[in-house]
């Protein structure tokens, strides 16, 4: 693929879903981290002013169907 075609998955938002989406979260913590932790997304944290818990939890489960579909969808 083209750097203009890559660059036009990035930009769409269902792409960046889908990617969150087919990451299995719950295994990479039991894996290396011996299973302490919580699947999140990357945040600011709860010292930062820019602190978003809402944010910290979107998308974050493994759902590999939904995330085909909306590649599909992206044909």
């Amino acid at each position: 693929p083209s750097t203009a075609h890559k660059a036009r998955l990035l930009a769409d938002k269902r792409f960046r879903i889908a990617l969150s989406l087919a990451i299995d979260r719950g295994q990479i913590i039991e894996a290396d981290y011996s299973g302490i932790g919580a699947p999140s997304q990357v945040t600011p944290g709860p010292e930062s002013p820019f602190d978003s818990p809402e944010l910290g939890r979107a998308f974050i489960e493994h759902d590999p169907m939904r995330a085909a579909a909306l590649l599909d969808e992206l044909g």
